[in-house]
């Protein structure tokens, strides 16, 4: 059941990029040239079919991910720290770098279709320069994702994974971000900032207990922590 719902978010998110960038090129007549053959992209109608059809895919996926495991159950009351189970930060740390390489892989598509439109489309040097510019920083932004993966592949030895585990006395800030969707749950996501010395050293994706865990955890080896929570509803 994780496999199906993986593969509908996968397609749901596959879906709605096409819809979005598609839809949007298409209405304004953009036609793909490729080898003296026109290859004209979808109308906005198709767009928004692309997009809903996607959606909807994403949202049955992710229905299913809560229901069958794969994602942290939220609680309405606070967690109470064990000090002889810190599993939490290892499955932060995964979590963390599931993250940076889905992102990588989708900024780095993204950015590579955006400069082959580019290249291929017959609108004009102004069109492809600003399809190449933009495709271009998306393109580094995923490679800056990437790198951040790259960081986490062996966590123990992380320098993140120091710092926490053996160092947590160093870290002088937390500062958590939750981002909450108008459909409860579903689109809700949580980012924990650990700060030393006013400088930003990793953004870990968390669940709101882990949040509450973490906190716990670095109060208990530096009780002047300073922690900020803030909550934005998307």
């Amino acid at each position: 059941m994780k496999v199906l719902s993986k593969m509908l978010k996968i397609i749901g998110g596959a879906l709605i990029f096409v819809g979005i960038v598609g839809g949007i090129l298409g209405s304004f007549d953009f036609v793909l040239v490729m080898r003296g053959i026109e290859l004209p992209l979808l109308d906005p109608v198709g767009g928004v079919a692309c997009v809903v059809i996607g959606l909807i895919l994403f949202l049955i996926g992710h229905v299913l991910t809560k229901k069958f495991g794969d994602i942290d159950v939220i609680s309405t009351e606070n967690p109470t720290l064990n000090m002889g189970d810190l599993s939490f930060i290892v499955q932060s740390l995964k979590k963390t770098k599931r993250r940076n390489l889905i992102m990588g892989i989708f900024l780095s598509l993204f950015g590579l279709s955006m400069i082959l439109l580019g290249l291929l489309s017959n609108e004009g040097k102004g069109v492809t320069i600003g399809l190449s510019i933009f495709g271009t920083i998306c393109l580094l932004i995923g490679m800056f994702s990437f790198s951040q993966y790259a960081k986490l592949i062996n966590i123990e030895s992380s320098e993140i994974y120091q710092l926490i585990m053996f160092t947590p006395q160093k870290i002088t800030g937390l500062t958590g971000q939750i981002f909450r969707s108008g459909f409860g749950k579903v689109g809700q996501a949580v980012n924990a900032s650990i700060i030393v010395d006013k400088k930003t050293k990793c953004v870990l994706s968390v669940s709101e207990n882990d949040l509450e865990l973490l906190r716990q955890y670095l109060l208990k080896h530096n009780p002047n922590l300073i922690f900020d929570k803030s909550t934005q509803q998307t």
